[in-house]
């Protein structure tokens, strides 16, 4: 939070990766800083939020991975700006440059955002007020899978990263994707070491037992509950996994309970005395609320057993399109009908 709080403070662009594994909490962690940020706007408090607060910063969000294009990224920014932002961001407002598409809807959008995101200084004075001395409008850019954006040509990432850098820039840039080396590997226009990195680091198993036990309250016994978190800390360290097998372990004991009621509602009289007696306080065990290590491990079981739909659940949706397109080519090269299910 504190490198948004200070760019916006400062009125000056800023440049931040963030990155790691999947399910380790990054989108949902800059979900609740931007409610903090917006937070601290709101209240005002201190000479830095209040300078923020004047220059009426505004959100934007975009996912990388459903754009086919450099130039679809670039209109899709434009489109996600309010237009009373885009407004107060264009210098033609204030009788400055107003090249490209300075004047409304028509134009290139990649233009169109360089002048309004980097606009060029002409020698006026201070970088954190526009002309005339109006407070500058500032813009904070979330680009999900914005790794996504090296197969549309570096040019993309130099420009985004460029206008974040520049010396006069109006955008806190944050970008997001599992990468934790894009900003090194990547040509980005810009020195690595200008781009503030955060990299948040796979869950260990205490981390996730605590998860875990926070989610299920009660309902786990605390073995399963730390054999869930090992399990899924030794494979992924993804939150998302681990709540994935306790759900099926939740489900593994609620089949069983239904199993059990069910036989000894119908009155099976083989094993006449300790067949009932047995049945009664497996239900009692497990109608107390309990989750077992037996439960986890046959959750787990059923997980792997769908290996190839967990596979495929764990892809991208453009990876999971794109292999869609190749088997309907492939179907079609042989003659066969493709067939797709809902």
């Amino acid at each position: 939070m504190r490198y948004v709080t200070d760019a916006l403070a400062e009125r000056c662009g800023t440049a931040i990766y963030v990155s790691g594994a999947p399910g380790t909490g990054k989108t949902c962690t800059l979900q609740q800083v931007e409610d903090a940020v917006r937070v601290w706007l709101g209240e005002g408090s201190g000479s830095g939020a209040a300078a923020a607060a004047a220059a009426r910063p505004a959100f934007v969000h975009v996912d990388a991975a459903f754009q086919t294009s450099a130039k679809e990224v670039f209109q899709r920014i434009l489109e996600k700006i309010p237009r009373n932002v885009q407004r107060s961001l264009r210098p033609g407002r204030s009788g400055g440059c107003g090249g490209g598409g300075g004047s409304g809807g028509g134009g290139d959008a990649r233009a169109q955002l360089e002048a309004m995101l980097a606009p060029p200084d002409n020698g006026g004075g201070s970088s954190s007020s526009g002309a005339g001395g109006a407070a500058k409008t500032m813009l904070v850019l979330t680009i999900e899978e914005v790794n996504y954006l090296r197969g549309r040509g570096d040019a993309v990432l130099q420009a985004l990263f460029g206008w974040a850098c520049a010396p006069n820039s109006r955008l806190v840039l944050i970008g997001v994707a599992n990468n934790i080396n894009l900003t090194e590997t990547a040509d980005i226009g810009v020195p690595s070491d200008a781009v503030k990195s955060v990299l948040f680091p796979t869950y260990t198993a205490v981390q996730l037992e605590e998860i875990l036990t926070a989610r299920a309250g009660g309902i786990f016994d605390p073995r399963a509950a730390a054999l869930c978190a090992k399990r899924v800390a030794v494979r992924s360290g993804d939150a998302r996994d681990a709540l994935q097998l306790a759900q099926g372990a939740v489900i593994v004991v609620r089949k069983r309970i239904e199993a059990a009621l069910a036989s000894g509602g119908s009155g099976n009289g083989s094993g006449s005395n300790g067949g009932g007696s047995q049945v009664s306080s497996n239900v009692a065990a497990t109608a107390a609320g309990m989750v077992t290590t037996r439960d986890v491990s046959a959750a787990a079981a059923a997980i792997d057993g769908a290996s190839g739909r967990s596979t495929m659940g764990e892809l991208a949706p453009a990876q999971k399109m794109l292999l869609c397109v190749i088997a309907a080519l492939r179907a079609e090269r042989c003659g066969d009908t493709p067939e797709v299910a809902a």
